[in-house]
């Protein structure tokens, strides 16, 4: 029984010394897809109820014509368009193309078709950020076990989020975004530098303070 209880408390001990030392979201699953993001009254996808936690990251509605999935995408990412707003539109179009190989190919096809090679522009810096964050959630979903057959494998979409970051310094959102995509121990000093850098910044920003607090409560 000494040795039971010594295990379990070993085994206590570690589980909470991963928790401390393991950067991570304050959601479980793949945080660019899994948990909506708050955009209060801002237009997106016609998308359902997140009701149902991590399980509902794909509340696709039945009634949304998927033909029009990359045109409706491109013109909600527009250059006045928030960072976060584009996160969530990205979220929700990435479930839509999940459907299917071919879809998932033609939205990322288009997306990467409007970002430059060297962004400039604040715009061209955005059109940057919506290739490298639909790249990264197109990932996460294959870690995830959804097939999406989509040509991303030698692409590095936190490397085309930090080069959107080099345009724009001063927008903490996209700090936020590339928080989240550092969760994994490996990239646990960008990761806390990223999440410092955001919330540093969000006490001029409320919408950014919302998402900062549902996504990273824990840390």
């Amino acid at each position: 029984m000494i040795k039971a209880v010594a295990s379990s408390f070993g085994s206590v001990a570690l589980v909470a010394a991963l928790l401390f030392t393991t950067p991570t979201p304050s959601l479980a699953g793949p945080p660019l897809i899994c948990h909506p993001f708050d955009i209060g009254t801002a237009a997106s996808l016609p998308f359902g109820s997140n009701a149902e936690g991590w399980r509902g990251w794909n509340a696709t509605l039945k009634s949304y014509d998927r033909a029009r999935l990359v045109a409706d995408t491109l013109a909600l990412l527009t250059p006045t368009t928030p960072v976060i707003v584009r996160m969530e539109t990205l979220r929700r179009a990435s479930a839509y193309a999940s459907e299917s190989p071919a879809l998932a190919v033609a939205l990322l096809s288009a997306v990467e078709g409007r970002a430059p090679k060297a962004a400039r522009t604040k715009a061209e810096a955005l059109a940057l950020f919506d290739a490298g964050y639909l790249v990264e959630t197109y990932r996460q979903l294959g870690h995830r076990g959804v097939a999406m057959r989509a040509p991303i494998e030698g692409k590095d979409g936190y490397a085309m989020v930090r080069a959107a970051m080099a345009v724009v310094p001063a927008d903490a959102s996209m700090q936020f975004a590339a928080a989240l995509m550092t969760t994994t121990p490996d990239q646990k000093a960008a990761h806390q530098q990223h999440l410092a850098k955001a919330r540093a910044a969000a006490s001029a920003d409320a919408l950014l303070a919302r998402n900062l607090t549902t996504h990273f409560m824990g840390e």
